[in-house]
């Protein structure tokens, strides 16, 4: 990987990062001068939540110094929760056009962006359906097929390239490898469950919960309790699990991960010699059918594995403060805003949420997938610092207001 990262060519190439970075930051900071008053909080609330962007996703060499498209998603991710809120609050047609294109965008550069699309738009209709009139249903449905609409005039020359180039309606590959690995890792035993929350907690609290649920290091070594979790290069069967990878030995494989890489080598080996035109989809499209039949014959399991990968992307290597306070934040302001029908909390909060929740549904979650939703997550920490000081600074007011002599 650090092979396409360095290099005058490539820096040359990841310049193109730095329209997005500014991209970024101007979305951030006019999403919370959308949603946050008076003027001049709003105004230093912005300075803050730009800083903390800044500081916390864009200093990031996985974001801004890596030919991967963090930096890109992460700025768009931002700039529909801005077009989102507008669309809610302005019911105005162009805004819903506006967010379908950013949807469309998204999932040109992250595939997964289209079923979070998907789920984003069935959400909002469950919310705000219920209870209205026959006329504001309609139009409301009418705004969500402008959304779909647009999106779709993003994508369809994409997908119609790859269905005349590779013969598959499908606007990427890889995503059955994906799946096949989150499903080998539903194999793992009761006390492998219990040690995933140890192997992937954050530093700060890794040798608390170690102690709490009795395993250390040593159990993710050769020979322990966890080593099938473990793929790291700190391990004595790491350089044999490589090699087995590389030469498609999925059975001689001690980690979940190396295992089911070996498996697509050792698919694509197979089409290969076979003559297939393109071992390499047929290997992904393989992996996925095995993959879908090996979650639906446990269904209750996946659901239950669910919750470490949810658990595994929620830590993203920033201070532990800031991170629990920021994943709190988007939560919080989700959960509460579907239930009251806040349109700034789901238009912040609900887009980020859908990353978060498709990737610990149907991924390993590695923390660097979560890394796209900083900007999101930094301007929830800002905007309900805020609301409560403006909240709190009212009340104080109106209490010392009615302690005045008449």
């Amino acid at each position: 990987m650090e092979t396409i990262n360095q290099g005058d060519p490539v820096l040359w190439v990841k310049q193109h990062n730095l329209f997005w970075a500014f991209f970024c930051l101007a979305g951030v900071g006019l999403t919370t001068l959308a949603v946050v008053k008076p003027r001049s909080v709003a105004v230093l609330a912005a300075a803050a939540v730009i800083g903390l962007t800044y500081k916390f996703f864009l200093r990031k060499p996985a974001v801004i110094d890596r030919m991967v498209t963090e930096v890109q998603a992460g700025a768009l991710l931002i700039w529909l929760s801005y077009a989102l809120i507008r669309s809610l609050e302005t019911r105005k047609p162009k805004w819903f056009m506006i967010s379908g294109l950013i949807i469309g965008a998204l999932a040109l550069t992250k595939a997964m962006f289209l079923y979070v699309g998907i789920g984003l738009i069935l959400t909002l209709l469950v919310v705000y359906l219920p209870g209205r009139r026959k006329g504001e249903v309609w139009y409301f449905v009418k705004l969500m097929g402008i959304m779909i609409i647009s999106t779709a005039v993003i994508m369809m020359p994409w997908i119609i390239r790859n269905r005349i180039q590779l013969r598959v309606w499908k606007n990427t590959q890889r995503g059955g490898q994906i799946l096949f690995i989150r499903a080998t890792k539903n194999q793992m035993n009761e006390t492998e469950y219990a040690g995933a929350f140890y192997y992937y907690a954050p530093p700060a609290l890794k040798s608390k919960i170690g102690d709490y649920l009795g395993f250390s290091n040593e159990d993710l070594q050769e020979g322990g309790v966890l080593q099938r979790l473990n793929r790291n290069d700190n391990t004595a069967f790491a350089d044999s699990d490589k090699k087995a990878e590389r030469e498609g030995r999925p059975e001689d494989a001690v980690s979940f991960y190396r295992s089911a890489k070996a498996e697509y080598i050792s698919l694509r080996i197979y089409f290969e010699e076979q003559g297939a035109e393109n071992p390499s989809l047929l290997a992904d499209q393989t992996l996925q059918r095995r993959a879908i039949n090996m979650i639906l014959d446990d269904p209750v399991k996946h659901l239950k594995t669910t919750l470490v990968f949810l658990w595994r992307g929620m830590w993203v290597n920033i201070p532990f403060a800031i991170n629990l306070a920021g994943f709190l934040a988007i939560w919080g302001m989700a959960l509460w805003g579907l239930h009251r029908k806040n349109t700034q909390m789901i238009g912040i909060a609900v887009p980020s949420i859908g990353v978060l929740a498709f990737h610990a549904l149907l991924t390993h979650n590695i923390p660097r997938y979560s890394l796209i939703i900083l900007p999101n997550v930094m301007v929830a920490i800002v905007v309900l610092c805020c609301w409560c000081a403006v909240y709190l600074a009212g009340r104080a007011a109106n209490i010392a207001g009615c302690k005045q002599p008449v």
